[in-house]
């Protein structure tokens, strides 16, 4: 059973910023109360919530049920204003100090992280290394000319992907391959999202806002089992 409710609480500093959370006095009639939670046919969760226009406001999400451990923690929903949603990438987990499952949670977090930054850069300087040797010439890594990016520097070695040798080839099937299991997009998610510090029901949560593209919109917030 997942269970939130809206409390009352007044000025905080939370990541290092002082937020004007909605007291009881804001919130007279909802303080205490449960937010109905309702699933659809797909297994998305939604719900309505009292905002504030202008302050934030904090809820206690539980987890509780038969054979689960008891979970509890608090998320920061921000000023409502004149908008009618909210995106779960707004929504910011909160604690009064870590508890000891949201420390090995967070140092097996930075691991996985930094084991990503690490080999994504390895990634981009083979890519400059491979594009440096099939445009062949004079070039070197300090080249002005050479993309800095993983976009860019892809973009540039399918210019030279076309079939007239072996090397070719096969570069072009790595990155086929590549952007069929979206490396470039899982390790961007990955570097630039924003992870919650805590297990969250042993759940990794991850929430990124992205640049609008034409008939395309991207959910800003992935959730991964702890497996």
């Amino acid at each position: 059973m997942r269970r939130a409710t809206i409390l009352g609480m007044g000025k905080r500093i939370i990541e290092g910023h002082e937020i004007d959370i909605a007291d009881a006095k804001d919130l007279e009639g909802v303080v205490g109360k449960p937010i109905k939670m309702v699933p659809d046919d797909q297994g998305i969760i939604s719900s309505t919530i009292p905002v504030h226009p202008t302050k934030s406001i904090f809820a206690k999400f539980e987890l509780a049920g038969e054979n689960l451990p008891h979970e509890e923690y608090f998320i920061l929903i921000p000023p409502g204003e004149s908008r009618t949603r909210i995106g779960m990438s707004e929504i910011r987990p909160f604690r009064n100090e870590w508890t000891l499952e949201d420390i090995a949670h967070q140092q097996q977090l930075f691991d996985a992280i930094g084991k990503i930054a690490v080999f994504g850069g390895h990634v981009e300087m083979a890519m400059k290394k491979v594009l440096i040797t099939l445009r062949g010439g004079n070039r070197d890594l300090l080249d002005p000319t050479l993309p800095s990016d993983w976009d860019g520097l892809e973009k540039e070695l399918r210019k030279l992907c076309d079939g007239s040798d072996d090397v070719r080839t096969k570069l072009s099937a790595i990155l086929n391959d590549s952007d069929e299991k979206q490396l470039r997009d899982k390790r961007n998610d990955a570097i630039h999202g924003y992870w919650w510090l805590i297990p969250a029901h042993g759940r990794l949560i991850n929430a990124r806002y992205y640049r609008p593209k034409k008939g395309n919109t991207q959910m800003p917030v992935s959730i991964y089992g702890s497996s």
